[in-house]
């Protein structure tokens, strides 16, 4: 059954009550993009000749594909340059992708529907490089639904880094104690918090996430939740 409750032992600040954006992760949080990922892992690894265990995700949610690559590289005895690992890596899941489509999490769509009637300046920050986030967004009809969509690449280090936050809040004219971010997964958490954003964690399991405030699937969530004023109603 899922969770719908909110467990709440960080109570954010009188500013973070006063939430003006709402930045949202994308791979595993609004779109079910994991079990490509694991298809990308393990083609990915078989390519290099190492052996796939049967496990449903070799690494945890949230590492960038860089970090992914470079571990799969070494799990499988091959030495290659981490650039190099990386591009083959997103390769093949960029190619999983454009095989299958991908589902938005559930309560993703509702909460979206939610906060539209607010108001609320809608953003993405993720790991994924922007050129593919742009393309899952545009297939998934969400790109119109988000002010900025910001990737990894560049001079944008991926989470736990706060790059990705911060260029989000930059763009959006919002500063980050005025914005709440939505992660689902550990660096994502800690790439909010180092960004000075407030950070509510979705993972069906609580023991997954530390530092934050969390639930179980987006469909518990509110605006009030979030720091987003709802006329006639308290925040936070």
């Amino acid at each position: 059954m899922k969770n719908a409750a909110v467990v709440n032992p960080y109570p954010m600040t009188v500013a973070q009550q006063h939430a003006e954006a709402v930045l949202f992760d994308c791979d595993g949080l609004l779109l079910d993009t994991e079990p490509l990922q694991a298809l990308a892992e393990r083609c990915f690894l078989l390519s290099l000749g190492g052996i796939w265990y049967h496990r449903p995700h070799v690494l945890s949610p949230g590492r960038s594909i860089p970090d992914t690559a470079a571990l799969l590289a070494r799990e499988a005895g091959v030495d290659m340059p981490d650039d190099e690992a990386a591009a083959q890596l997103l390769h093949y899941f960029g190619r999983a992708t454009e095989w299958a489509s991908l589902p938005l999490m559930p309560g993703a769509a509702a909460l979206l529907d939610t906060l539209d009637e607010t108001g609320t300046t809608l953003a993405i920050t993720s790991n994924l490089p922007e050129p593919l986030l742009g393309r899952l967004l545009d297939e998934a009809g969400l790109r119109g639904r988000f002010v900025v969509a910001v990737g990894a690449g560049g001079d944008l280090a991926p989470k736990p880094a706060p790059d990705v936050h911060r260029a989000a809040c930059s763009l959006l004219g919002v500063a980050p104690e005025k914005a709440h971010a939505l992660e689902s997964s550990q660096p994502g958490v800690d790439a909010a918090h180092a960004a000075g954003l407030a950070v509510t964690g979705v993972a069906a399991d609580p023991l997954q996430l530390n530092g934050c405030r969390q639930v179980g699937w987006l469909g518990s969530l509110t605006p009030q939740h979030l720091g987003v004023a709802v006329h006639g109603l308290p925040r936070g």
